[in-house]
């Protein structure tokens, strides 16, 4: 299998992960994903150590760009704004599967967002 096809499913697997521990409160559990890939989708003849490496950089990529959001400013302000909800957690998946970045237009679109979602409940 090409890298970039296996780097892509394992990204895809862990965007889903993380989508369920922001929206179910799971945990993100490296042997459940290597048992996924090995046994469920029959990649069984993979490295065990090899791939708990490769998804752990991968794991490690996502969780530097966590840590860079949670320090701008914008993201703070926003939580702040929004307290009840998780504003982080939804812009960091949302850049997570490249529908935003990290550029103030990207933080004004989301807080108008927001307001769209909220603005109903107004009325």
């Amino acid at each position: 299998m090409e890298d970039k096809k296996f780097e892509k499913m394992i990204k895809t697997i862990l965007k889903n992960s993380f989508y369920r521990k922001f929206s179910k409160g799971y945990s993100i559990n490296v042997n459940s994903i290597i048992d996924y890939l090995r046994f469920t989708l029959g990649f069984s003849w993979l490295n065990q150590n090899r791939l708990r490496n490769y998804i752990n950089n991968i794991l490690t990529q996502f969780y530097v760009k966590l840590n860079r959001l949670k320090k701008r400013k914008e993201i703070k302000e926003l939580q702040k704004k929004y307290p009840d909800l998780q504003v982080t957690e939804a812009f960091f998946y949302l850049t997570l599967n490249e529908k935003m970045k990290l550029k103030k237009d990207d933080f004004k679109l989301f807080d108008e967002m927001v307001e769209i979602l909220f603005s109903k409940e107004k009325k």
